[in-house]
């Protein structure tokens, strides 16, 4: 099975902090990414209490805070600099982080994911290239379609079932 987490699963994994007894705000934050349901509101609440809160965050040793807080930064349309360190992000060395803020760049609506998207296409690793057929749903920009057929086509069948899936999922045709 592929580590696929993709577009509407991004949103649904990363579900935050509210009640979590007498534990740290990071905690609660790691604490979130299985829930029942609300995950799309309690990621926007995370979202409100602003950037130096999701900052604080992402400096976390814990992927599970840090992911929660990424997929926050990407309620936050229109913001710059959140939008800023998105792509930073992208660009590091933690492929797991890499790949949720390439969707939160999508979600977001932000341009710059357009080209986050194209970069990780052509990464050799393939879980990042399946974050970039994920980012592609999200983002719902037509004219990067082909880059899903690119994706039927790739070496790793995990990439190819990626692209199937996003594909099925959004209703594009080949």
């Amino acid at each position: 099975m592929t580590r696929l987490l993709c577009a509407a699963g991004m949103l649904a994994v990363a579900l935050i902090i509210v009640g979590c007894g007498g534990k740290s705000e990071e905690e609660r934050a790691g604490d979130i990414l299985v829930s029942e349901g609300g995950a799309k509101e309690r990621v926007s609440e995370l979202a409100q209490k602003g950037l130096p809160h999701l900052k604080k965050l992402l400096e976390s040793t814990s992927s599970r805070t840090r992911l929660v807080a990424i997929s926050a930064l990407g309620e936050l349309k229109g913001n710059q600099e959140a939008t800023n360190i998105l792509v930073g992000i992208t660009k590091g060395k933690e492929p797991t982080d890499t790949y949720f803020a390439a969707i939160a760049l999508a979600h977001q609506g932000a341009s710059e994911a357009k080209t986050v998207i194209e970069t990780l296409f052509k990464h050799n690793d393939p879980y990042l290239r399946q974050g970039a057929c994920c980012a592609i749903g999200e983002y719902g920009d037509k004219a990067l379609y082909p880059l899903l057929d690119e994706a039927l086509d790739d070496p790793d069948p995990s990439v190819r079932t990626a692209a199937e899936n996003i594909m099925n999922r959004f209703q594009i045709n080949r």
